[in-house]
């Protein structure tokens, strides 16, 4: 890359990016009756017009159209050569994140007619794509022990912190403190195994990678889904599938008998098919007991409290749990369909594309710039908000008669929600450990 000129010990694109905010600021300076220009708001508005195409969005001839508007005309041929599901849906996002944060000063700025710093981005995330789908992920661990052992300790810190005699900082550095990680660790320790897995010898193309994962995507992307506000969003989103799902259950009265035993009968070869045809390829790993997962744990004990609130339901469940641990038919069945839910729910392309597409659909709405930051709501407006939740996940709770077989109280769903808003910082380190996590699992 000799025809660049760029100190890559500058912090260029730093002070670059930082002048572009203020000017764009300046654009939407207020007046002296203290109302905003109206001319100049606009603009900005005008200037994230929806990508046009003359195919449907989301299709993979939009998606083709849409890298190659953004990327230079000598990857053209290898967009299209891309398989749709998730190599097209991940790199239309590096599309848009090339347009955006790239090519306004990759040129312009930086006087080059050269292409291939482009290409090197895209050849970087084609290894990290092929990477992935040649790495060997045990998703039953991350789901059944290692996630669940980070949120109990999430819970269970937030628990023992005394959140109405300290201030935020405070509670941040009692959380670091009880959950024995130090301050300011991440993202830089993500963003460093990265670059170790990419063996990227480029520096200049090292501090772009730095830039774009520190400042974009563990910054800006982490800061706001760690907010609880959006953290409160999803679980409303959930609550309301769950309690629309349960109330439309009930078959129609005049349904025939045999409809109805068709569909029982359709449920049941399901089961048995998620028993007996799921071919395990991993039998050593899956050997060990669903009943000895650390997630077994986390409900029972840390999230439900059940050993002080319901002994002798407690008891019997351990007694189920060492019973079922020890049963090689119990084992066998509850791992086949544990490694048939992750094979067909998590470990296929299109829960990938689907994530893909949710990511660009929330930080570029019109495939275009990138969207502005939500309005959080604050004061008495998110106390609202707060207790909207609160009411629709104890209807959840209510619906699978938590109340009475796990002694769950209104009071403890209140508690819930209130550790989830207690610092958002707090959110954002169980965010990057949860990470950190599985990029250990993939690099191992």
């Amino acid at each position: 890359m000799s025809t660049i000129l760029y100190n890559t010990n500058s912090s260029f694109i730093q002070r670059y990016q930082r002048n572009n905010t203020l000017r764009h600021n300046k654009k939407l300076s207020i007046n002296n009756s203290g109302t905003t220009s109206t001319a100049n708001a606009t603009d900005g508005i005008e200037d994230d017009d929806p990508f046009q195409s003359k195919w449907t969005k989301d299709t993979p001839e939009y998606l083709q159209e849409l890298c190659c508007a953004y990327f230079p005309s000598s990857l053209h041929q290898r967009i299209r050569n891309l398989k749709i599901s998730p190599d097209l849906e991940v790199i239309s996002i590096v599309a848009l994140i090339y347009k955006n944060f790239i090519s306004n000063w990759y040129g312009i700025k930086i006087p080059t007619k050269d292409s291939q710093l482009a290409t090197e981005l895209f050849n970087i995330i084609e290894r990290l794509i092929s990477f992935l789908r040649i790495s060997n992920i045990d998703v039953k661990s991350i789901a059944l022990d290692e996630f669940p052992a980070l949120m109990s300790t999430h819970i269970c810190t937030l628990r023992m912190i005394d959140k109405k005699n300290s201030s935020p900082d405070q509670i941040y550095k009692k959380y670091c403190q009880l959950t024995l990680y130090e301050e300011d660790t991440y993202p830089y320790v993500i963003t460093n195994l990265i670059q170790i897995s990419l063996k990227n010898s480029s520096l200049l193309q090292g501090t772009f990678i730095d830039a774009i994962l520190n400042q974009l995507l563990l910054g800006r992307v982490f800061d706001s889904i760690s907010e609880p506000y959006y953290v409160l969003r999803g679980i409303s989103k959930v609550c309301n599938k769950i309690i629309k799902r349960k109330t439309t259950k009930v078959a129609p009265r005049h349904e025939s008998i045999w409809v109805s035993m068709k569909l029982k009968l359709n449920k049941i070869m399901k089961i048995i098919t998620y028993i007996s045809s799921y071919d395990n390829k991993n039998d050593a790993k899956s050997q060990d007991s669903l009943f000895n997962r650390y997630f077994f744990h986390a409900w029972v004990v840390d999230l439900f409290q059940l050993q002080s609130k319901k002994p002798l339901l407690y008891s019997f469940l351990t007694t189920v749990q060492k019973l079922g641990s020890k049963s090689m038919l119990i084992t066998s069945i509850s791992n086949n369909i544990i490694d048939h839910l992750i094979e067909k729910k998590v470990m296929n392309s299109s829960t990938a594309t689907s994530l893909a597409r949710l990511i660009r659909h929330t930080l570029f709405p019109n495939d275009n710039n990138m969207g502005p930051r939500t309005i959080i709501p604050t004061g008495d407006e998110f106390e609202t908000f707060k207790s909207g939740r609160v009411e629709e996940l104890w209807e959840v709770c209510q619906l699978y008669k938590a109340s009475l077989l796990l002694n769950v109280t209104k009071s403890d769903v209140n508690g819930f929600i209130e550790a989830i808003c207690t610092n958002k910082e707090c959110n954002k380190l169980l965010f990057f450990r949860m990470i950190d996590c599985l990029l250990a699992n993939i690099t191992d």
